[in-house]
C-alpha cells in the first residue's frame, strides 16, 4: 500500500492510499463516510487486489490525514458539499491518469456514496460502474430542519466548532434502535469491528455545524430529480445495504433511491439488501457474502467489456 498527496485546484493537500497490482485490468475508486477514513478500506481493498483490480481511497476534508489541525469535521467555509464531490472528482482524473488505458469503477459508502452520487451524475461518462452502498434518500422537511439548526449555531459559534449537539440529534435515534447494545451497535453486528472503530482516533468524532449542513445538502443533491436525470442511462450501479441499516431506514429508504434510478431509466441498476445487516456491511458478520457480491458486479462489467 503507498501512501500519496494530491495537490488540489484550490491548492488544499488531499491524502490518498493506492493498493497497486502488478497486472491491473481495472481501476476502483473508494470514497469513505463521515468520521471514518480511507485505511477502513484496506481489506477490501486487498480482496479486489486478488481480483487485479487497482484501488484508490482518499481521506476527504477534514477526515483522517487530509484534516489540518483545526479542520477535523470540517469541509470548508462556504459549498463545502460541492467541494469535496470535485475533491473526489480531481482524484479520478489522477487515477485515469495513471491508468489510461483501464475501465475505472467507483464505490461510495454512506456519506461517500452521497459524493459518488453526485460524482457519477456530474461527470457519467467518465464511470464504467457505480458500487453505492449504504446510502439513503432525502430527509425532506426534517433535513432542512436540520439545516436552520445548523446554520443557526454557525452563526452562533462559528463554521469549525465541533457540534455534540448536532451529532447527538443526527444519531441518538440510530442506537435508540438497537437499545442497549452501545452508541455505535448501528454501524454492526460484528461487536469486534465496532469496537475498532470506537477506539480508532480517526473515527467516531463529532463533526462541526457546518459540517452537519453541508452533509445534509449531500443527502439533498445525491436525490435531486434532475440530477440524477443528467447521469447516462447505459452505466451499471449496484446499490447494496443492510436491511437494518438507518441510514437507509431500514430498507424503505434505500428502496425509494433504487426506484429514483429506476425512474430516472437508468437501464443497469440493481438492489441487493442483506438480511439483518446494519450499516457498515463491509464490516458485517458476513462480509464475505458482501465481497463476493461486488466483486462479482464488478468482474461480470470487465468481462462485458473485454
Amino acid at each position: 500500500m503507498l501512501e500519496k498527496e494530491l495537490t488540489l485546484k484550490d491548492g488544499h493537500k488531499l491524502f490518498y492510499r493506492v493498493w497497486p497490482v502488478e497486472k491491473p485490468v481495472a481501476t476502483i475508486h473508494i470514497n469513505h463516510g463521515m468520521a471514518e477514513h480511507s485505511m477502513r478500506y484496506s481489506d477490501f481493498a486487498h480482496a479486489l487486489n486478488k481480483e487485479g483490480y487497482v484501488v484508490y481511497a482518499q481521506d476527504h476534508r477534514g477526515h483522517g490525514y487530509t484534516a489540518e489541525e483545526d479542520e477535523k469535521g470540517w469541509f470548508s467555509e462556504k459549498d463545502g458539499w460541492s467541494l469535496v464531490c470535485e475533491d473526489a472528482y480531481e482524484l479520478d482524473q489522477k487515477i485515469m491518469d495513471d491508468y489510461p488505458m483501464l475501465s475505472h469503477y467507483v464505490f461510495g459508502h454512506s456519506m461517500g456514496s452521497f459524493i459518488t452520487r453526485i460524482c457519477i451524475a456530474r461527470h457519467s461518462e467518465e464511470y464504467d460502474g457505480a458500487v453505492i452502498c449504504g446510502t439513503g434518500a432525502s430527509q425532506g422537511i426534517v433535513g432542512k430542519i436540520g439545516q436552520v439548526i445548523a446554520r443557526a449555531h454557525v452563526k452562533k459559534w462559528g463554521s469549525k466548532m465541533r457540534d455534540p449537539d448536532l451529532d447527538k440529534l443526527a444519531f441518538s435515534q440510530y442506537s435508540k434502535h438497537f437499545k442497549g447494545e452501545g452508541k455505535f451497535a448501528w454501524l454492526s453486528r460484528d461487536n469486534a469491528e465496532v469496537n475498532k472503530y470506537e477506539k480508532d482516533p480517526l473515527c467516531g468524532f463529532a463533526c462541526s455545524s457546518k459540517f452537519y449542513e453541508d452533509l445534509i445538502e449531500l443527502s439533498f443533491q445525491a436525490n435531486n430529480r434532475k440530477l440524477i436525470a443528467r447521469i447516462r442511462k447505459s452505466l451499471p450501479i449496484l446499490i447494496v445495504s443492510g436491511s437494518e441499516d438507518p441510514v437507509g431506514g431500514y430498507s424503505s429508504g434505500i428502496k425509494r433511491v433504487y426506484n429514483l434510478y429506476k425512474k430516472a431509466g437508468i437501464e443497469n441498476v440493481y438492489l441487493k439488501l442483506y438480511d439483518g445487516g446494519r450499516h457498515e456491511i463491509l464490516n458485517e458478520t458476513n462480509k464475505d457474502e458482501v465481497y463476493k457480491d461486488i466483486i462479482s458486479f464488478y468482474n461480470s462489467l470487465e468481462k462485458e467489456g473485454k
